[in-house]
């Protein structure tokens, strides 16, 4: 954050240092954050690594999957994803766009709220998670002293949304497995921490 900061401060002399378009960047630039006040330079410093977090690492993320299940199609001698624009280079849009249209299926008995919360409160903890991790040099979106404590103590609270899942349908069967998956999460999350624990 504060060295994009900087470069906000500074951004007219670097700038005009651009062979060829320089100038006509920096009077771009001077047209618009040039009489900036402080604060918009400061939340746009703030701005930035966020924006950058939630564009760039779900890409990633997509199109790692896509490049799987190609090799996946490989592997099992089949055509992989391949409908979905060219080469199937589309398809984690596609994807998203399945994903998000779904319906929400809630059974009669279960408890409507808590069935809702559970995924979001699964979706939470990974995405308060690169809160801390630094993409550069002073870009990390906030900086915390306790930074690795705060990553491991929020990627802990994932298990909460697995047994929330598991109440809210009301079925044992469906409460056993959530509190299954939480006993087996558990420890791996800290053996580190007890190496004294037998599984």
């Amino acid at each position: 954050m504060d060295t994009v900061y900087q470069f906000l401060q500074h951004a007219e002399e670097v700038l005009r240092g651009i062979p060829l378009i320089g100038g006509l960047l920096a009077r771009l630039y001077h047209a618009l954050l040039g009489s900036a006040p402080v604060w918009v330079l400061l939340a746009i410093s703030i701005a930035v690594p966020i924006l950058f977090i939630v564009s760039v690492f779900p890409g990633i993320f997509a199109y790692t999957t896509l490049v799987e299940r190609k090799a996946l199609g490989r592997i099992q001698n089949r055509i992989g994803p391949n409908r979905v624009g060219r080469w199937g280079i589309l398809q984690p849009i596609a994807d998203g766009v399945k994903l998000l249209t779904k319906e929400d299926i809630v059974p009669r008995s279960a408890d409507k709220f808590v069935h809702f919360l559970a995924p979001v409160a699964a979706v939470i903890p990974s995405v308060l998670l690169f809160s801390v991790v630094p993409i550069g040099a002073g870009l990390v979106p906030v900086n915390l002293n306790i930074g690795l404590l705060f990553a491991f103590a929020i990627s802990t609270a994932s298990v909460l949304a697995l047994f929330m899942g598991g109440w809210a349908s009301r079925n044992k069967f469906s409460l056993l497995g959530a509190m299954r998956a939480v006993a087996r999460s558990f420890p791996t999350k800290f053996r580190w921490y007890w190496p004294q624990w037998p599984w």
